[in-house]
This record gives C-alpha cells, structure tokens and sequence, in this order.
C-alpha cells in the first residue's frame, strides 16, 4: 500500500488511523492490518479498518457520520487531521463538500 509507511509512522507516535478498503472479505485483509497494528503499535495507538466505497455518495456521508458520531452514538468521536485520500477519481470544480451523484462511478 501507499500509504503503509505513513500508517507505521502514526501509529508508532500512538496515533488513531482509520483505513477503508471497498473490499473486506475473507482473512487476508484483517491478517494485514492485525501485523500491521502488532508490529507498530505504541502506547494509545488505534488502527481502525472499516468498509468504504468512495465512489459512493451513501458510502462517504455515512463513514462522515461514523467519523464525527460521539462513541456512545456508535461512532468513533473524532476529529480528523489528516486525510489521505487514494485511487480517487478527479473531478473540475467539485470539492469534498459537493460530492453528489454525479461524483458516483
């Protein structure tokens, strides 16, 4: 993954990461990120990996909704200060704040 280096890094500063991925079936992917948490994990550290299509507009208000709910909501209660978003399409002149259906595949 891109991003493995930079998830090594935070969680060993004992950060929270949250990873998507659109495809979550079978062992293979939780067997990654269960040795990816063991191996770098420091004291506070957080690895939550939760189902995500971002091509999805029902998909991207719901994980908002998931990322901001206070915890006794069932939510995670966070404040996100970093995003880093892969294998997003471009679009002209449409922002995070505007996705609507014409941003869905």
């Amino acid at each position: 993954s891109l991003t493995e280096p930079l998830a090594k890094m935070l969680l060993q500063g004992g950060g929270t990461v949250i990873s998507t991925m659109w495809w979550l079936r079978g062992d293979a992917p939780y067997d990654y990120f269960r040795r990816l948490y063991a191996e770098n994990c420091a004291a506070g550290a957080r690895l939550v990996v939760a189902p995500f299509n971002q091509a999805c507009n029902q998909d991207v208000a719901g994980f908002v909704d998931y990322l901001y709910a206070a915890e006794k909501e069932g939510g995670l209660g966070l404040d996100v200060d970093y995003f880093v978003p892969f294998a997003a399409l471009p679009e002209k002149g449409h922002g995070v704040d505007d996705i609507d259906g014409f941003s869905e595949l």
